[in-house]
């Protein structure tokens, strides 16, 4: 009986293997198990929510596949590769007018400008509640560095990784500085080689019709920053921010509860997320929990190998944890 309920199971799930179409040649395709009588968007959602795209297309042998249907319905068998197109030709970018794609994000678009260069300018979407830490995480791991290292800057002050775009009053196009340490040769002297990071530039912010300098939130008076100040980071500095794993105490919201006390872990911020998910259920087997996803800023997450720094969880955070599929609803 045993293994015919595990055939049974095997009937009703699909095993597909999305890789994206004109990516790199480098790039691995992602595996996922799903329905074959859900629809396709949640497939879209973990995709777009893993690699920080606002909308996708899913394509099955060239044919574009609607996200409404079941892979049933589309026709897709029970092991399948889809090729994800990426709507509108790179991450957070808008999906308005185009069919078949799904939106999964809210966020607003902020240009990091990298060393004050007007040519090295990395644009992320943020979600308008979140913290900027999870894009400064996302920034940091594109340019191979690590978060801590670098100096983010909004309107001539250190922009906290607590802060959100809406509590910078943020409309989208706003530029962030960020002063990314870069090695340098060793001086003639024979001094041993260090890093450093260029200063950053007066922040730029787009034009808005109100005109006038922004207010700041904080309720105090920007200055700029001064030209050529730079942020030094030598080696030691550098391999002591990068190096050493931090004590955090991580928060976890049972089922989107209203009670004011919540369930508090204390961590290592590179431990993997999966160590928490599976103290967490070991916690709540008595009280039926079998199975839990975890949600941290609305997001899924999906690859619980990754460790809560390469996550951008921090200390204090919140994660939400939904029981046996229990459907989370975004704040």
């Amino acid at each position: 009986r045993g293994a015919a309920a595990v055939s049974r199971i095997a009937e009703t799930v699909c095993t597909i293997h999305v890789r994206q179409k004109g990516g790199p040649s480098s790039s691995n395709s992602h595996t996922y198990k799903i329905k074959k009588m859900d629809p396709l968007s949640k497939l879209v959602n973990a995709y777009c929510r893993q690699h920080n795209f606002s909308s996708i297309t899913l394509e099955y042998n060239g044919r574009a596949l609607d996200p409404t249907k079941s892979p049933s319905a589309e026709g897709v068998p029970s092991v399948a590769y889809l090729d994800a197109v990426v709507v509108g030709g790179g991450g957070g970018a808008s999906s308005s007018g185009v069919s078949g794609g799904v939106s999964v994000s809210s966020g607003i678009q902020v240009k990091f400008r990298v060393n004050g260069s007007s040519t090295d300018v990395v644009t992320l979407s943020v979600p308008s509640r979140s913290h900027f830490r999870s894009a400064m995480t996302r920034f940091a791991k594109k340019r191979g560095v690590n978060a801590a290292q670098c100096r983010f800057v909004f309107d001539g002050e250190d922009l906290p990784p607590t802060s959100t775009p809406e509590g910078e009053n943020l409309e989208g196009g706003e530029i962030v500085d960020v002063a990314v340490p870069v090695a340098r040769a060793a001086s003639a002297s024979g001094g041993g080689a260090r890093e450093e990071s260029a200063g950053p530039r007066k922040s730029t912010r787009r034009s808005s019709g109100a005109g006038g300098p922004r207010k700041s939130p904080r309720g105090s008076t920007r200055g700029s920053a001064a030209s050529g100040a730079g942020v030094a980071v030598t080696a030691s500095e550098g391999a002591s921010a990068a190096a050493p794993p931090e004590n955090i105490s991580i928060k976890t919201n049972r089922n989107r509860n209203n009670n004011p006390r919540q369930k508090t872990w204390n961590l290592l911020d590179t431990d993997p997320i999966s160590q928490l998910k599976t103290d967490y259920v070991k916690l709540y087997k008595s009280k039926k929990c079998r199975t839990v996803k975890l949600y941290f800023e609305n997001a899924l997450v999906v690859d619980t190998t990754m460790t809560f720094r390469e996550l951008g969880i921090g200390d204090g955070d919140m994660i939400y944890a939904m029981e046996n599929s229990k459907v989370y609803k975004p704040i």
